[in-house]
């Protein structure tokens, strides 16, 4: 390795902390989770103790790898990349601190080869089968074995199977895979393709299957990763499952039959298959069937089913279908994966009612956002990181992701974990924004491949609900034949039943991508003019305070406007930092001097935009039936349009989530012209409700102005006007723009939904200064936040100086009169005095000095 490749270190503490988390991250994903696997991982997991199957793991720290023409062989850890293995090993800066991302380009243009040696067995030769097994290989690969050349792989999103008994030998063997960097096979494909029909393809994307966004997006920057990105092992066996699909038929009386669909190879003739059905480790049923051609299929019948159920709407009961390879009463092989018992429609746009997804016959509103991969490195992304943001969701009331096209088919444990928690899915195929080369037979072939291997791998899981076929591409001459014969075809032959869509965001599917607001610079008044399955929609704002320190140095920080800042903003337009700054100047008015304070009020903005949209269309159902925010995540430290930033800080509108996602929420539009304020409640509940309907009325200094009640019976499944303020008095008396509206419901006693409504833009509210008052109890990890104001107290919000921790809600309205109670869970245990010192509370008079009375 030359040393002009490579780049110090930078010497900060502050990024020499990054680089160690970068790589514990890197060896962490190399274990495996405790969710279950529903995966060729589980088929391997399975082994009896004389069985004649054998997976050997080949992944962990017995690496080495190289540039090709270097003699330097440095120590590399499996699953990982070129760039985590650079990193590990002092090689390359933090590519996400300041502008770095240009210093690393260099390693993609590069050759790499990994290396290390087997052992194989006595025993494992007088197996019939001998195979290396590669769950991921990014993505142009040579193999060798022992010298041998034994295949080549072109494909980051297939699993490659080679033959190696041919080559190997008892005692130890040598594996070598050189990963070839990408430019020159386009140039050649993108040629070739040229001269043959006459279109000229030159976007890398269309001709290599590799995550789109690795060659960068309107949120990031390039990152082109090489190496062994998953799973590799070696298989020895003489008889191996190599798939179940579990079909469902729901009958009229409540039963369900399950057809489990098996594939075998090299079965004994005299071989059976035992299928077991349980749940929570008690059997269910039985069935026994052969293996005939390859292939069985084995029906049972579960006659008290219970349902699977999105969160909000049930419980989430997981069924273990479990079949073993029987001969004489000794396990061959065995394969074991978890089904929910679900009817899921999804009906098209009809009568004034949108596009929307039925559960078990039953209409579900679907709340959440768009999942991007959660890092520009795929495989620092453990099953711990996919847990915390996929519990999340939960938490905060999201009963839908949608998995978005540029990134790439996520692990099993993000299926694992949507399945036990109820998060319906939106799969999409890996395909977004480009023209692909329907023509060209190899390519096809290869993706004929990929889709089967990828249906099959993810087709049991409950949670996916839709499966698309791309993200947002424009029609183009073989348009239809690829995302609606191909793909299409594939998904309907292997999950009979399930419903498809050539593409989300396609004109006239119902499958809707909004956004006027953000791209088209429309002011947030439009969302309430527009309806339907929204799948896309959003508004960028900065990350945490202490998340931007994480990429930048002192200097960089005076402005938002500053070279380093600009850098991270990777908006389509080059102006992504101005439309931030133009929609919070709009609705929030001028920012202050502080740079940190800066951030936080463009997370207001995006968070206000984010909940008048959702709002609006929860009250607007059925003629709107999803709101899914873009985006969920972020896959590096920068402006955008995420809820959780890189580094896991919740923004502003992760915390709002959790209101205007709730069960049942009371929303209203306050009417300048009439002077009036209808009050609307929304429920998700399956069952009708009865309960209160409160409001109170204040002026900006809290005085009250009006109060009342009414006893509302609150339908399943609904949105209705509960009751209508009339406010002329008032209004004529103070100013519409003098006037909070703070409704409440109230069932069986407890609040289950709380609002704060007011007439004019935030901007418009000249408010006085609050005097918050808090208390402090607790201990070590765990403190209870009490807080009280004189005044109104708009976006209260708390936060630490340095420690790290999660509040159970932030950025709320502080009534007068009013205690709000918040539990703050600390990463690291602080005594009462620490936390003392780090917490500090505000609001938004803090922030928006046009908001403050003169």
């Amino acid at each position: 390795m030359s040393r002009s490749d490579f780049q110090s270190n930078p010497s900060s503490a502050l990024n020499r902390r990054r680089l160690l988390q970068i790589a514990a991250c890197a060896g962490a994903a190399a274990a495996l989770s405790g969710c279950e696997r529903n995966s060729s991982e589980a088929m391997t997991g399975s082994i009896k103790p004389n069985g004649v199957f054998e997976a050997s793991s080949l992944t962990g720290a017995d690496w080495t790898f190289h540039q090709e023409g270097e003699t330097e062989r440095l120590p590399a850890v499996v699953p990982g990349s070129t760039y985590t293995d650079l990193l590990r090993n002092g090689k390359l800066p933090d590519p996400y601190y300041r502008e770095n991302m240009d210093k690393v380009q260099w390693v993609a243009e590069k050759n790499w080869f990994y290396e290390r040696t087997f052992h194989i067995s006595d025993e494992m030769l007088t197996r019939k089968h001998l195979r290396l097994q590669c769950d991921g290989l990014d993505t142009l690969a040579t193999v060798w074995v022992n010298g041998h050349h034994i295949g080549d792989a072109d494909n980051m999103f297939r699993q490659w199977s080679f033959n190696i008994k041919p080559f190997v030998h008892r005692g130890n063997n040598t594996l070598r895979i050189k990963f070839s960097t990408l430019e020159p096979t386009v140039r050649k494909l993108s040629a070739s393709y040229k001269a043959r029909y006459g279109i000229n393809l030159t976007d890398p994307r269309c001709w290599i299957r590799k995550a789109p966004y690795m060659w960068g997006w309107d949120w990031c920057r390039p990152m082109l990763t090489q190496g062994i990105w998953r799973d590799i092992r070696i298989e020895s066996f003489d008889a191996k499952i190599t798939d179940v699909g579990v079909h469902q038929h729901h009958r009229p009386d409540g039963s369900v039959r399950l057809s489990v669909h098996t594939s075998a190879i090299g079965a004994p003739a005299d071989s059976k298959l035992v299928v077991t059905v349980s749940l929570g480790g008690r059997t269910v049923t039985t069935g026994i069937g052969r293996i005939q051609g390859g292939s069985s299929i084995v029906d049972l019948t579960i006659t008290q089913p219970e349902l699977w159920w999105p969160n909000g709407m049930g419980a989430h009961p997981l069924y273990r279908v479990t079949v073993e390879l029987n001969q004489a009463n000794f396990v061959l092989h065995s394969h074991s994966c978890r089904v929910g018992l679900r009817t899921a429609e999804v009906l098209p746009p009809k009568d004034g009612v949108a596009m929307h997804i039925k559960i078990n016959g039953i209409p579900v509103f679907a709340k959440g956002a768009d999942w991007i991969p959660a890092d520009n490195l795929p495989t620092r992304v453990t099953p711990e990181i996919l847990r915390y943001y996929m519990k999340t969701a939960a938490d905060c009331n999201f009963n839908f992701i949608r998995l978005w096209g540029g990134g790439y088919y996520e692990q099993d444990e993000l299926f694992d974990l949507c399945d036990e928690l109820g998060i319906m899915l939106q799969f999409e195929f890996k395909f977004a924004n480009d023209t692909y080369p329907v023509n060209d037979k190899t390519w096809m072939d290869n993706l004929h491949v990929e889709l089967e291997q990828q249906i099959r791998r993810c087709r049991n899981h409950p949670s996916i609900v839709i499966w698309s076929g791309n993200n947002e591409i424009r029609r183009f001459k073989g348009y239809y034949h690829l995302f609606g014969d191909v793909i299409g075809g594939e998904v309907h032959r292997l999950v009979p039943g399930a419903f498809y869509e050539v593409g989300s965001g396609a004109a006239g599917s119902g499958d809707i991508h909004a956004w006027w607001v953000w791209h088209g610079k429309a002011p947030f008044n439009w969302f309430r003019s527009f309806n339907g399955f929204v799948t896309e929609f959003g508004i960028q704002s900065f990350p945490a305070p202490q998340t931007v320190d994480t990429y930048t140095d002192a200097a960089d920080r005076e402005s938002i406007h500053s070279p380093v800042m600009r850098y991270h903003e990777r908006d389509g337009s080059g102006h992504g930092i101005g439309i931030i700054m133009h929609y919070t100047h709009m609705y929030f008015g001028r920012s202050p001097d502080n740079f940190d304070d800066t951030l936080l009020l463009t997370q207001l903005d995006q968070s206000y935009g984010i909940r008048f949209a959702v709002e609006h269309w929860r009250r607007d159902m059925p003629r709107s039936m999803a709101a899914a925010i873009w985006q969920f995540n972020d896959c590096w430290p920068a402006p955008t349009w995420a809820m959780i930033d890189y580094d896991r800080r919740w923004k502003t509108v992760q915390y709002q989530s959790r209101h205007f996602f709730a069960p049942i929420i009371v929303t209203g539009i306050p009417d300048r012209k009439n002077k009036t304020a209808p009050l609307h409640v929304t429920s998700d509940l399956q069952k009708d409700a009865s309960g209160v309907l409160q409001w109170l009325v204040t002026d900006l200094d809290g005085n009250q102005l009006l109060s009342g009640h009414r006893d509302i019976h609150i339908p399943a499944r609904t949105s209705l006007n509960a009751h209508t303020l009339d406010l002329t008095h008032e209004a004529e008396k103070l100013g519409e723009n003098n006037i909070l509206i703070w409704p409440t419901v109230i069932i069986n006693g407890q609040i289950v939904a709380q609002n704060t409504l007011f007439f004019p833009r935030p901007l418009e509210l000249k408010l006085p200064r609050p005097q918050i008052s808090h208390t402090i109890r607790g201990a070590g990890r765990q403190y209870h936040i009490t807080l009280t104001s004189d005044k109104p107290a708009l976006w209260c919000f708390l936060r630490l100086k340095k420690a790290r921790g999660q509040f159970s809600d932030n950025f709320f309205h502080l009534c007068p009169g009013r205690e709000m109670h918040i539990y703050l869970t600390l990463d690291e245990p602080l005594s009462p005095t620490d936390i003392t010192d780090e917490l500090s509370i505000g609001s938004v008079y803090d922030l928006a000095p046009d908001m403050r009375q003169a």
